[in-house]
């Protein structure tokens, strides 16, 4: 647990959660800066790269504005937003036992769309980051998917390894979802699925190969698998 929530979390869970909605609803550009930027740089037919504290503005302009990157680096901190996503994804968890349990007075909890949400929620950060990695806002680093090599290369940079570690996140979590949909269905005790929920937060893959495993010897009546 030390690895995923670091003792030394710059800024705190707090910052975390308020840099997400700013990431997701306005590219982590404040304000202030944008409209800075639109007074002194939109001018027609101008083509300016300037570096003001802390965003850089590049423009490419031949017919109108073609190409506005921002860049704002002090705004955009990969380990908060890391330690934020780890938060979030260790509450969806824990949300999914108490909906599975039942045994809730916040009524809701109890509801299976409010937990259904939060691999949503991260997946939505996965798509901030990366998309805005590969269009050169945020920091990046050259690979590829076609050696070891290249994919080493491709996370040197921290929100590209980011963008990597919440895809992991969002992904275990839907399918630890899935895992108590289906074993809810047929009325299975919390205690068998702990453990596997526990391979499949920790391990991934290998928490959905054990229910694989488990399942026809844990449902009667050997009925045909959906999950």
């Amino acid at each position: 647990m030390k690895a995923l929530f670091p003792e030394n979390i710059d800024g705190g869970l707090d910052q975390g959660i308020s840099q997400v909605p700013m990431m997701v609803g306005f590219g982590f550009f404040r304000a202030r800066n944008l409209l800075h930027f639109l007074r002194s740089y939109l001018a027609p037919g101008c083509q300016k790269a300037t570096q003001n504290q802390d965003f850089y503005v590049d423009i490419v302009n031949t017919r109108g504005l073609n190409v506005v990157s921002v860049y704002m680096e002090e705004n955009m901190n990969a380990q908060v937003l890391f330690s934020a996503a780890n938060y979030l994804a260790m509450f969806g968890w824990l949300l999914l036992i108490i909906q599975y349990v039942g045994k809730t007075k916040l009524e809701f909890l109890k509801k299976p769309v409010f937990g259904a949400w939060i691999p949503v929620v991260l997946s939505v950060l996965y798509a901030v980051v990366m998309g805005l990695t590969l269009a050169g806002v945020l920091p990046g680093s050259e690979g590829s998917f076609a050696s070891i090599d290249g994919v080493r290369s491709l996370f040197e940079s921290d929100f590209a390894l980011l963008a990597g570690w919440v895809h992991y996140l969002a992904f275990d979590l839907f399918v630890g979802t899935i895992i108590a949909r289906s074993a809810q269905e047929h009325g299975l005790s919390v205690f068998i699925l702990l453990p596997i929920w526990f391979f499949t937060f920790m391990f991934g893959p290998v928490g959905y190969l054990l229910w694989r495993i488990m399942r026809p010897f844990l449902i009667k009546n050997g009925e045909e698998m959906s999950a």
